[in-house]
């Protein structure tokens, strides 16, 4: 999967999706995983330092999906730092 197919699958897809049953939805793997894994593949290996990290939310929908990238040097997660 590609990065803009990934993107482009969760803004299709997340509308609908979140009136379906959270656990084990494809969509959530997808923003977890698949995702994450394109975002830390486009930053390159000088880039390994960086923490990549995608939520769907905490045992249900969140209002916003999201990939973010993190130093850990400064933060480890979206709650936290700057």
């Amino acid at each position: 999967m590609t990065l803009a197919h990934a993107l482009t699958r969760i803004i299709d897809e997340y509308p609908l999706a979140k009136g379906e049953a959270f656990s084990g939805h494809a969509l959530a793997a997808v923003i977890r995983n698949a995702a994450r894994s394109e975002v830390t593949d486009a930053l390159g290996s000088e880039n390994n330092d960086l923490l990549v990290k995608g939520s769907a939310g905490q045992s249900g929908w969140a209002e916003v999906p999201w990939i973010a990238v993190f130093d850990p040097l400064i933060t480890r997660t979206a709650m936290q730092g700057y």
